[in-house]
């Protein structure tokens, strides 16, 4: 059982990690430049090896999940530049447009996700989001 126990710790400081790195990805900043762009892919390869790790993906799914997360990494920073765009033009920006459109984006890297994973793979990929406060993933 102590086994069992542990391994849901290292599971939960590991989600904890994800959602503070992923932090750097999401929260508004100046437009990304090149750079930012390998950032994302390294993100990218981050999250795959975490959840390669946590629900034990095979070849094929650890290649689909790269692709996806990536996918979704790179919509989230476009939605940070048109919240930055926005506010430097606008002075203030309302957050209402962009919070719907972040969640539009995680239901489809949710989505996603369905396609790729077993169900039970699924289910843990569920509740690993649920762990991390505030954002989900």
């Amino acid at each position: 059982m102590s086994s069992l126990s542990s391994r849901a710790a290292s599971l939960g400081f590991m989600a904890s990690w994800l959602l503070v790195s992923s932090l750097a990805v999401a929260a508004p900043q100046a437009p990304a430049a090149a750079s930012d762009k390998d950032h994302i892919r390294q993100r990218a390869s981050s999250v795959t090896n975490y959840y390669h790790y946590a629900l034990h993906l095979t070849k094929a799914q650890r290649r689909a999940v790269q692709r996806s997360t990536y996918q979704h990494l790179q919509q989230l920073d476009s939605l940070r530049q048109v919240s930055v765009a926005y506010a430097a033009g606008a002075g203030y920006a309302s957050p209402a447009p962009t919070q719907r459109a972040a969640a539009q984006v995680q239901e489809q890297y949710d989505t996603a996700m369905l396609r790729i994973l077993t169900p039970g793979q699924y289910s843990t990929f569920r509740w690993l989001g649920e762990q991390q406060p505030a954002t989900g993933r």
